[in-house]
């Protein structure tokens, strides 16, 4: 997940020191098997989390929990809290072993919806 190009220039608050504002919450796994990869925590102030999922059947589901804040001088709900519009232009990529990487940008509702067809 890329926050980078977000249009809330959004970052991950995992410490309570540090870029974020107030409520902080670092990279938690909260169902299946999933970890982050190459590096045992997210840093505060990232926008960018890479995770590996071992394996997932279909119709299973990983999740985690992560803080997200935006950046901006000026939001609809201040830094702490993140609308749609402010995810933006983030992006999502997920690939597979052999296939070629498939990428979804998300739009202002929240959403990035990838086609796994070709992933």
């Amino acid at each position: 997940m890329d926050l980078s190009n977000s249009a809330g220039r959004l970052i991950f608050d995992t410490t309570e020191a540090g870029a974020g504002v107030e409520v902080f919450q670092p990279f938690e796994v909260s169902q299946g098997d999933l970890m982050l990869l190459s590096s045992s925590k997210v840093k505060d102030g990232d926008s960018v989390l890479s995770v590996s999922i071992e394996r997932i059947d279909a119709h299973d589901s990983v999740s985690f929990t992560i803080d997200v804040d935006d950046t901006l001088p000026q939001s609809e709900l201040g830094n702490i809290r993140v609308i749609g519009a402010e995810m933006r232009n983030a992006s999502v990529e997920i690939s597979s072993k052999g296939k070629q990487p498939a990428k979804a940008i998300f739009g202002s509702n929240n959403k990035a919806l990838i086609s796994l067809s070709s992933c």
